[in-house]
């Protein structure tokens, strides 16, 4: 998969997280380092208490 749609997809991940996920849940998701991937950290950073990236 290329990483173009692999952020696309996890994209749509944090959108359906922001509709369904109860205050103080957890998401987790694989994302590949690529292009888009340092600002979908920062927006995970903003969302969530912990944004982790290893």
């Amino acid at each position: 998969m290329d990483i173009p749609r692999a952020m696309y997809l996890v994209e749509l991940a944090l959108e359906m997280c922001r509709d369904v996920l109860a205050p103080g849940g957890s998401f987790v998701v694989k994302v590949f380092q690529g292009e888009g991937f340092d600002e979908y950290l920062r927006e995970i950073r903003s969302l969530f208490t912990k944004g982790q990236s290893s």
